[in-house]
């Protein structure tokens, strides 16, 4: 080894600069490892040097020399840090090779390479890195040689500064760099030395160092121990201490010498009693973190209490997982040590878990898997005080009792058999036993029956108990019979079978509720297929015919068969509904229902479903169709499912589109939409009337317009009804039908009169009176005269609308147009402070004849137009002219606005800009006070993506206006206003057109 003394210093530095690079890199080497040579600060310089020139397989040993030298310059670092007081000589000038000398009894001996001093740093060093890197925390076993709460004490002894600080004599101190930071740093180089390169690579560097900022994420990287969820709540308190109370650098507070545990718990209890502090942000959050590693801590203790009870509770998850804590806590309810419920109790009450469900769990657990007797569950039950708590939740307590504790009590269990259950009033006794049914104990309770009251009366029959088994039996099988619930269809039909020999003991109705249960309740339809459903009721028809003719011959020869016959149905009766049924199973094949159930649409699936489980019982066939109906769907189809369904239904399609009618109509007299119907009636009603019209077009003949208008015609003249809905009823079906004249003149009086009677009780009128368009034209000047607010007014926009348009010479003048002359009216006999409302509503009432057969001509908008310009009522005028789309309101419009020299509420809101963008009138309105007001709304609006600016700009360009143009384009381009010249106005329009 070479040993160089210091005075060798700026030799060695002339060297590095003078000496040829390929000639000196293995005595730069040499000279950097040399722990004879005792400045350090050259010695990296040599081997930075070494490692930047030499060739590739020098560059691993290179590495691990600088590793190994910034190691030592570190665990110097952190000796100052420990013992700042101790006089150490500069160790460029002074250090022997053996190591620092000591100058009192109480300094650290150095001379050797495992002193205490390193041993100290390199297992400090190891416990820091244990809490803030993740990523060795399941591979260092020598980690675990040391209890958290061991190093938690011994670690802060060296965490705080215990020290005034000096200026470093031995070591070149970095004011910036903290002692925890010299300290990770030691612990990373350590690593990379004991690890490999590929766990904490060298080059690394500082990247690696954790800050404060870092420091929730640090925290939050840790797996969860008593060590970094202290450390976490220590760091926090130091922070919010500090910033509360502010300490100096230069002086040693007592704040770091107080015992961590006092100080989180004094910073704590200052916080809890100051929870009205509007807190700084900074502090807030800080404050936030604490709480949140509190409880952390908290929970963690818990959960190693519960780890200590040996149940296999997950401490991690417990602290992590909300819902995991609750089962936990609800899992140890089940037991009967007392300890243990004890810390269930209180774990409940620390993390809100209800007691009601704590004890509901207990008690589950005594009845179900503590092995006590009835009695002693009695007593424990009294001891604990659980009733007093589970009977505050009645409904609760006994649907838990029902559903969890009831199955689990055998049978022959006598003493836990509810038997009130079977004599209360309002209790189903059957609903009690069936739990209970087996093939073992079904004899015996089947005899006991006739002493069990029913809920209606009366008391039980052995047939019922018999009824309410075997139903269980095929569904979930037996013990003894059927050994598991079945599955296939030789299981579903050996089911059967063993259920069928049981039919002798039932009555004929428990017969076919059993057979209905198996082949027509949902459950049916979903598990079982059609041919096991036909087969099995093809064997019931076989089974009770034999039944019967064992029943006829007992009766010839005076033995009455007990049970066979209720007094209410036959076994007759019985062949006569499973034929029944096997009919219907046999149309499951039809193509129309096939259609249906293979259907993509979910609503014709549904169809499906209902016909399959309807039994083609008239009822629900019914039900069935005028659902349809309503639903709008093509009375052929309604046809097709009548047609299918088995035996004389009774009713045709007619009568179903009848009751569909009677049900909106139905809907439509009922107050506050008070009604039972999911869709609109009026809504309903369209589909039902297109439905009919589609069905007459097409020559069906099954409704016709004459039945709908004779089933709709007393809701129309029904006069306690609202006015508005007869109406709508009405143009329904003017709309959809092309009626004769006799039943258009009868739609108009229907009309007419629903409107006067409404507004004009007095004035009667007969079908003479409006049977033409003078005779309606006078009767209507008659009312306007007449009419003086604005629900007459109102009242009079219905009753032109229920009239057919007035289509005369004289009457469609723009004078004698009976829309203007209303207009005019309601000008005329409003009163100044509601003219602009009146203005308004005359918009509102053009704007509603848009896109009908009353939509008024661009001569009559331009009469009202002025009729409100005249009134000073500029903006609804405006709004009609621009939004008429005829080029000479356009041209009127634009007048206007161009003779105005101001823009106001009274002449401009963001409705009319709107239109006037719309109309693409954006370039004639550039000379007029509108024009910046235009460019506002058309930018504010421009995400909508409604108009296309560029366009507009283009626009502007085609007109000469190109300095426009560019400045609309820069200001939609967001340029600043500062830089919208005219020159970049001119440059944008050729850039971006």
């Amino acid at each position: 080894m070479i040993s160089i003394s210091n005075s060798s210093t700026y030799l060695t530095k002339f060297l590095i600069k003078s000496v040829p690079r390929v000639q000196t890199i293995t005595g730069k080497s040499q000279l950097g490892q040399s722990e004879g040579y005792q400045d350090m600060s050259v010695r990296q310089e040599l081997i930075a040097y070494a490692l930047t020139h030499c060739p590739p397989n020098a560059i691993e040993p290179l590495l691990t020399a600088s590793c190994t030298l910034q190691t030592e310059i570190l665990y110097h670092a952190v000796n100052y840090q420990i013992r700042p007081s101790e006089k150490v000589e500069n160790i460029n000038t002074s250090r022997s090779p053996g190591g620092i000398r000591p100058e009192s009894s109480l300094e650290v001996d150095s001379r050797m390479p495992s002193s205490q001093s390193a041993d100290l740093l390199q297992w400090t060093t190891a416990k820091t890195m244990k809490v803030l890197s993740n990523t060795t925390l399941t591979t260092k076993a020598m980690l675990h040689a040391v209890s958290d709460r061991q190093w938690w004490k011994k670690s802060l002894t060296y965490l705080r500064p215990l020290h005034n600080e000096f200026i470093y004599s031995a070591y070149q101190y970095n004011p910036s760099e903290s002692f925890a930071e010299v300290l990770l740093r030691t612990g990373k180089l350590a690593l990379t030395k004991s690890e490999g390169p590929d766990l904490f690579p060298a080059t690394e560097g500082k990247t690696s160092e954790i800050k404060v900022v870092d420091a929730n994420k640090c925290f939050e990287k840790q797996a969860p121990s008593a060590l970094s969820l202290q450390l976490a709540s220590y760091y926090y308190s130091l922070q919010i201490y500090a910033r509360l109370a502010p300490c100096f650098k230069d002086e040693c507070h007592p704040l770091y010498r107080a015992d961590p545990k006092e100080l989180i718990q004094m910073v704590t209890k200052h916080i809890s009693q100051s929870n009205t502090v509007d807190w700084p942000d900074e502090i807030a959050t800080l404050i936030k973190h604490l709480q949140y590693y509190n409880e952390r801590l908290l929970d963690f203790t818990q959960a190693q209490i519960l780890q200590g009870l040996g149940k296999g509770v997950d401490v991690q998850r417990f602290t992590a997982d909300s819902q995991y804590k609750k089962e936990t806590i609800l899992g140890l309810a089940e037991t009967l040590e007392e300890n243990v419920y004890k810390i269930a109790l209180s774990l409940a009450q620390r993390y809100n878990v209800p007691l009601w469900e704590v004890y509901m769990t207990h008690l589950e657990f005594l009845f179900s898997d503590s092995g006590l007797s009835t009695a002693a569950i009695e007593d424990r039950a009294q001891n604990l005080g659980l009733f007093e708590t589970l009977k505050t939740i009645p409904e609760a307590f006994h649907e838990h009792m029902a559903k969890y504790v009831y199955p689990t009590i055998e049978g022959r269990d006598h003493q836990r058999l509810n038997y009130k259950k079977l004599t209360e009033e309002n209790m189903n006794p059957l609903a009690a036993l069936e739990p209970i049914l087996t093939s073992q104990n079904i004899l015996s309770i089947s005899k006991l029956a006739p002493k069990i009251p029913e809920k209606e009366g009366g008391m039980l029959s052995p047939s019922s108990v018999y009824a309410i088994w075997i139903k269980k039996l095929f569904w979930t099988g037996d013990p003894h019979l059927i050994k598991k619930a079945p599955e296939t269809i030789a299981e579903w039909l050996h089911a059967y079978d063993i259920c069928a020999k049981y039919f002798d003991r039932l009555y004929p109705g428990d017969i076919i509720n059993f057979m209905d249960e198996i082949t027509f309740s949902s459950k049916a339809v979903t598990k079982l297929s059609v041919d096991s459903r036909v087969e099995m009721t093809k064997k019931a028809i076989k089974t009770v015919k034999h039944i019967t003719e064992k029943s006829g011959k007992r009766t010839s020869e005076g033995d009455n068969m007990e049970g066979v016959v209720d007094g209410q149905m036959t076994f007759e009766d019985v062949l006569n509904h499973l034929q029944q049924s096997l009919a219907h199973l046999e149309t499951l094949c039809h193509t129309f229902i096939s259609y249906l159930k293979s259907s993509d649409q979910n609503l014709l699936q549904q169809y499906g479903y209902q016909y399959d489980v309807s039994r083609s019982e008239k009822k629900k066939i019914n039900e069935q169709a005028v659902t349809m109906c309503i639903d709008g769907q093509p009375l052929d189809m309604i046809q097709n499912l009548l047609d299918v369904a088995v035996g004389d239904l009774g009713f045709s399609s007619r009568d179903i589109v009848q009751s569909a009618v009677s049900k909106v109509v139905g809907a439509l007299s009922e107050d506050d939409n008070q009604h039972t119907l999911e869709k609109d009636p009026f809504q309903i009603l369209k589909s039902i009337v297109s439905a009919v019209h589609t069905s007459v077009e097409s020559g069906e003949n099954l409704v016709s317009s004459d039945d709908l208008l004779a089933w709709l015609r007393p809701f129309c003249s029904d006069d306690s009804l609202p006015v508005k809905p007869r109406i709508q009823v009405l143009q329904i079906l003017e709309q959809a039908f092309h009626l004769s004249d006799e039943d258009s003149k009868l739609l108009v009086l229907f009309r007419t009169q629903a409107v006067l009677k409404a507004c004009w009780p007095q004035t009667q009128v007969e079908i003479t009176d409006i049977e033409n368009e003078e005779k309606r034209y006078t009767l209507f000047l008659k009312l306007l005269e007449a009419s003086e607010d604005h629900a007459e007014f109102q009242h009079l926009v219905m009753l032109l609308q229920a009239w057919p348009p007035m289509k005369s010479i004289n009457v469609a003048s723009p004078s004698n147009n009976p829309w203007v002359k209303l207009g005019t009216v309601m000008l005329m006999k409003c009163q100044q402070e509601y003219k602009e409302n009146t203005g308004n509503e005359i918009l509102k009432i053009c704007r509603s004849l848009y896109g009908t057969k009353h939509m008024l001509s661009a001569e009559c908008i331009k009469d009202l137009c002025l009729l409100l310009l005249n009134q000073s009522l500029k903006l609804p005028s405006l709004k009609l002219l621009v939004e008429s789309r005829d080029q000479d309101l356009h041209f009127l419009a634009l007048e206007q606005i161009t003779a105005l020299s101001k823009v106001d509420d009274s002449n401009c809101d963001s409705e009319l800009l709107s239109l006037l963008l719309d109309e693409k009138l954006v370039v004639k309105c550039i000379s007029t006070v509108y024009y910046p007001h235009l460019v506002n709304h058309l930018l504010a609006k421009q995400e909508e993506g409604r108009w296309n600016v560029e366009e507009i700009a283009k626009q502007l360009q085609e007109t000469g206006f190109t300095a426009e143009a560019g400045s609309l384009l820069m200001a939609c381009k967001g340029t600043h206003p500062g830089l919208q010249t005219f020159s970049a106005a001119l440059s944008a329009v050729k850039h971006w057109i």
